[in-house]
């Protein structure tokens, strides 16, 4: 009978190492698995909030250029006008914001056309971005703001 107790005693012992040990593998395996989905979650966040941040800098930079037309039209006081430091600093920033579209910037090249080619410029960051495109007139006859 002593035989039959230790026998059940190593039985009853390995089985309860063995659940324990399971579960502590389960336990971590679940762990894992939620470590691995937070970090998904993390990194999706992540992305969305670089892509927003990335559409807002876009959106900042053609309200820029668009905002400042008005001093081509102009051609008074180019280099002592704040409007016109704006306008060329946007145009300066747009390869740089605007590097994940390929047509924004080889539409980037403002030369003696200036006008079509600054309506060419604008229309393809209005398509990046998914807006409609501006009236070809707002762009090549901008309402110049008198101070």
């Amino acid at each position: 009978m002593d035989s039959e107790l230790i026998i059940t005693g190593i039985i009853t012992l390995t089985a309860a190492i063995i659940g324990a040990t399971a579960a502590i593998y389960g336990g971590h395996k679940a762990t894992q698995k939620q470590l691995a989905f937070q970090e998904e979650l993390f990194e999706r966040e992540l992305k969305a909030r670089r892509k927003e941040s990335r559409i807002e800098a876009k959106h900042k930079i053609l309200s820029e250029v668009t905002g400042n037309i008005a001093v081509i039209s102009d051609g008074s006081n180019l280099e002592q006008n704040g409007d016109s430091v704006k306008f060329f600093g946007a145009l300066n920033q747009v390869n740089l914001v605007f590097n994940d579209a390929p047509n924004v910037i080889s539409a980037n090249q403002i030369g003696v056309n200036t006008g079509e080619d600054l309506y060419k410029l604008i229309s393809e960051m209005h398509k990046d971005l998914g807006l409609p495109l501006p009236e070809k007139e707002s762009v090549l006859s901008p309402k110049i703001k008198r101070k």
